[in-house]
């Protein structure tokens, strides 16, 4: 009876109508009449040595106490969470109406002299009986929330009910004491067999009537759960229609391309994915429909992408589950650009969108382009503001020297008015060197000027440029052989070049003092002229203090000056010679270039001008633009 209770909580709980009061009061009369049937069954199996009977309206009184007791229990723990409270509280008043079951059935036995009982073991029978009816409220509510191994459950706590009320029962039952030669008075007319199968069909028939109720009840719960069930899956059925409905209503405008991707795989391995679904966009960015691309194998359609590596991202994407996002250049299968692809993972594939960022990524190269003009312009304006200072600082010592020098020979003249004639004409010679340098550090400022304008005038005519050299040597020798270096002609091929003869030699002295200042006392500075078909050549060589590597492709910008611990004999000059030849060279249709092994070993200049097979050609002025 224990457990066709239990079924029946477990039916009821199950509703999904909420609380039924009469289904609360059917699980109370099968659980009373199954307490009230152990409490009688057990009555009958005491015998006594004198006849027993039992009156009826007692006995019926008592199994209404203990279906009574059982419904006020029940309904303390009608809430599907009830307190614990409330559950002691209904223990307790279904306790006492059990022990109030049990002493009434023993009355009905009409004892005289009456039968009296033990306080302690009648106390403890009580106490079993609240504890029992805790265990049983508990275990309604226990087995009311659980869903795991709920059938061996109810067997499990069927059998704690029934030892618990069989223990109240025989703890109440040494507790009577039976006084000797007693009678009882309901013995008479009463007939046990006859009363027994009555209680058994009783019994039966409240439990058949208890079983249909809760087969009924829970075919009607399941044939509701069905049909909710089934309201339910439909109900989510339109919406997973409506949500693809929505999907596919956003994809058909959506702007950037869209794919999705099922795995092909080889065992475990995914060796491929196929077109699952492309949406509008991506389908007019491939220039394709859906029936040439859907079911295709994404290799087949882009091989390359198992090369760049494409594949393999989302392939992990689908192994690991991240989302990712990669901006990749892809050149093949017909597309050439720069993309932004994000992945996503889903059930047993992936989900694709992609953007075309090729305009994006030219842009960005191309303000890196400007940024990294604009940084070497600034540091080119930088480094054009120390050689502007350093210009300033040159020209400011080169001007002040030679005016130094014919203020300082004027004071002398101005002291010394009866000096000697040879004192005066070495003042003189003084003062004149002194304008001369002067003069040419403003030719050299005219020029550096000219330069920056773009332009210069030649006056073009036949040139013999072995006798050019030659005078040119031989000006540079004079003034080197104060200093004890030597300057000589070595070779000197016959040619005849088409140029301004004042400018190529102002090219060859500025390459020969430069030559002579960078020698050594002892040291000898060698030129030479060598002729050939197309081109003739002068090599200005010297032995002096070289150019380090690093120095050597600069030597023919202006300003440049060799790094010297000999400032006063080697940073004399503004640093223009070098780049006002470079440019007249130019101008002459040729070459200069310098070579040097590093510092201290010595530097070529050679020079490379366009030989003329006619020389008579007429005088003529020409102007060449250079830079």
């Amino acid at each position: 009876m224990s457990f066709v209770a239990l079924r029946m909580v477990d039916a009821r709980s199950s509703q999904v109508h909420g609380t039924n009061a009469v289904w609360v009061a059917v699980i109370a009369l099968v659980l009373g009449t199954g307490i009230w049937s152990m409490h009688f069954v057990g009555m009958l199996a005491f015998r006594l040595p004198v006849p027993v009977g039992f009156g009826f309206t007692t006995t019926l009184a008592s199994w209404a106490a203990a279906v009574l007791v059982c419904w006020l229990g029940l309904t303390f723990v009608t809430p599907l969470n009830p307190s614990r409270g409330s559950v002691l509280v209904g223990a307790m008043l279904m306790g006492v109406g059990i022990a109030v079951m049990h002493y009434s059935g023993m009355s009905a036995m009409q004892m005289s002299p009456p039968i009296r009982y033990r306080p302690v073991p009648a106390a403890l029978s009580v106490i079993i009986g609240m504890a029992a009816s805790y265990v049983a409220l508990r275990m309604v509510t226990q087995l009311r929330a659980t869903a795991r191994a709920k059938r061996v459950k109810q067997v499990g706590a069927a059998c704690v009910m029934g030892l618990a009320v069989s223990g109240l029962h025989y703890t109440a039952m040494a507790a009577a004491i039976f006084a000797p030669n007693c009678i009882s008075r309901a013995a008479t007319d009463f007939d046990e067999r006859s009363f027994v199968f009555e209680i058994f069909i009783a019994i039966l028939a409240v439990l058949g009537l208890a079983l249909m109720a809760a087969l009924v009840q829970t075919r009607k719960e399941a044939r509701i759960r069905q049909n909710e069930h089934s309201r339910e899956l439909s109900l989510r059925s339109n919406q997973l229609v409506a949500s693809e409905q929505r999907f596919k209503a956003a994809q058909e405008v959506a702007v950037d391309p869209f794919v999705i991707l099922k795995a092909v795989r080889a065992g475990t391995t995914v060796a491929d994915f196929s077109f699952d679904y492309a949406n509008p966009a991506a389908l007019r960015f491939w220039g394709a429909t859906e029936r040439d691309v859907i079911g295709q194998r994404f290799l087949s359609r882009f091989p390359s992408a198992l090369a760049n590596g494409l594949f393999a991202v989302y392939a992990r994407v689908l192994a690991d589950g991240v989302p990712t996002t990669v901006e990749q250049e892809y050149v093949g299968d017909g597309i050439s650009g720069w993309f932004r692809i994000t992945c996503v993972r889903l059930f047993d594939g992936v989900a694709i969108t992609f953007a075309d960022i090729t305009e994006r990524k030219a842009f960005e190269k191309l303000t890196a382009i400007m940024l990294d003009e604009q940084s070497r312009a600034r540091e080119l304006a930088e480094k054009e503001n120390v050689t502007k200072d350093a210009f300033i600082a040159a020209v400011s010592h080169e001007l002040r020297n030679p005016l130094n020098i014919v203020l300082s020979w004027v004071e002398v003249l101005k002291r010394t008015a009866a000096s000697s004639p040879s004192t005066i004409d070495n003042a003189l010679r003084r003062i004149e060197d002194s304008t001369r340098a002067q003069a040419r550090l403003v030719n050299d400022l005219l020029d550096a000027s000219a330069v920056a304008q773009g332009k210069v005038h030649l006056a073009t005519q036949p040139i013999n440029l072995a006798e050019l050299v030659r005078l040119s040597v031989a000006d540079a020798a004079t003034l080197a052989s104060k200093n004890g270096i030597t300057v000589r002609l070595e070779t000197a091929h016959t040619c005849v070049v088409a140029g301004d003869e004042q400018r190529l030699r102002q090219v060859l002295a500025n390459v020969l003092q430069n030559a002579v200042k960078f020698s050594n006392h002892g040291d000898a500075v060698t030129a030479s002229v060598e002729c050939h078909a197309t081109h003739a050549t002068i090599e200005v060589k010297d032995n002096g203090m070289g150019v380090d590597a690093a120095a050597l492709p600069h030597i023919f910008e202006r300003f440049a000056q060799a790094d010297t611990a000999d400032p006063g004999r080697f940073r004399s000059g503004v640093g223009l010679g070098l780049a006002i030849s470079k440019r007249l060279v130019e101008a002459h249709g040729g070459t200069i270039e310098a070579f040097s092994q590093g510092l201290g070993m010595g530097t070529t200049v050679r020079i490379s001008l366009p030989v003329t097979a006619d020389s008579h050609v007429g005088k003529s002025e020409r102007s060449a633009d250079y830079f």
